[in-house]
């Protein structure tokens, strides 16, 4: 879509925002960018590698790894530590202030853009040319609700009309409403959501007893907070595949986790998710509609990677397959 010369509306102040902004403010006439709440921002490191690093990867075996290695690391040391309340979570507080303050020279504008919620209990944001398009003299920054939506304007609780030709809804995605319209009837015709009325649950993020051979991917408690969730997903791609050879192996049917595990899992997670920063008071796409944390995995990567890849058989219940009858002739 072009966008040239036109009144542009952003509602969203999250990754998208910070994505879709930068991208968008050379073209258009008016950039407004309603959001609710600040976000933490810290610089976002360059785009490319300078020469004599790519020269350096290309010649030094095992250097490529290392520098992979270095990421994970920094991400589990610093960022989930600073999660966990650690007195980190100050310094980087600091650091995403001072970016701030080098970049947004209007002190209107930075009090619009100073979170007021530790750092952590909403997602980070990672960027370098955001608070420049948020300073330029035909964006506008709106903090007040909006109360109306009309074909071509935008009302909001100051009783300020804003005329705009297109929104932009950076809004995010419905995180908790985990399968969505997907209907799933367990083993003792059970629904799925049903179920989880009680709370969201899944044994390792994948499975839940009484519905079994189903397996989830990037189910609840497996999104990761601090570090990529590309790291779990491929655990749990080997997980399942390792499963359905076991089922072949054994010549079973169907496999159901064992209520009991599922309630040590239960344990385990909520055990340690008040002790996250994300429990605190802040709204945040991590929470379900009570206020409960039902995405994040609340441990270390490392932890997870550990448990996935240890599968017990033990923690299943083996069904035989049941043999199809031969039709009369």
């Amino acid at each position: 879509m072009d966008l040239t010369g036109q009144r542009v509306a952003v509602i969203g102040n999250g990754s998208s925002a910070a994505q879709i902004v930068p991208g968008i403010v050379d073209q258009v006439a008016e950039l407004h960018v309603f959001h609710r709440s600040a976000a933490y921002v810290l610089p976002k490191p360059a785009p490319e590698f300078r020469p004599s690093l790519r020269s350096a990867l290309r010649v030094l075996p095992g250097l490529h790894q290392a520098y992979r290695s270095m990421l994970f690391w920094r991400s589990e040391l610093v960022l989930f530590s600073a999660l966990r309340r650690h007195r980190i979570a100050g310094v980087l507080a600091a650091a995403s202030r001072k970016h701030l303050h080098d970049q947004v020279g209007d002190q209107a504008l930075r009090e619009k853009l100073t979170p007021d919620y530790p750092i952590g209990c909403k997602r980070l944001l990672l960027a370098s040319d955001y608070y420049p398009a948020l300073s330029r003299p035909h964006v506008d920054v709106v903090r007040d609700a909006i109360t109306r939506i009309t074909a071509d304007s935008i009302h909001t609780a100051d009783g300020r009309e804003r005329r705009v030709d297109t929104i932009i809804y950076a809004t995010g995605f419905r995180s908790t409403e985990f399968l969505a319209s997907v209907e799933v009837t367990g083993a003792e015709g059970v629904r799925l959501h049903d179920r989880w009325k009680q709370g969201v649950y899944a044994y390792l993020g994948m499975m839940v007893d009484g519905f079994p051979n189903m397996f989830l991917m990037y189910g609840p408690h497996t999104n990761l907070g601090h570090n990529s969730v590309v790291l779990a997903l491929e655990s749990q791609a080997d997980y399942i595949a390792q499963s359905v050879a076991a089922l072949r192996d054994r010549g079973a049917g169907a496999w159901d986790v064992r209520p009991e595990r599922m309630a040590e899992w239960r344990r385990l997670v909520d055990g340690a998710l008040d002790g996250m920063v994300w429990s605190d008071r802040c709204t945040s796409w991590f929470k379900d509609a009570s206020g409960r944390v039902s995405t994040n995995w609340p441990y270390r990567t490392p932890r997870y990677q550990r448990m996935v890849r240890r599968r017990n058989p033990d923690d299943f219940r083996f069904r035989p397959v049941r043999r199809a009858v031969e039709p009369a002739t």
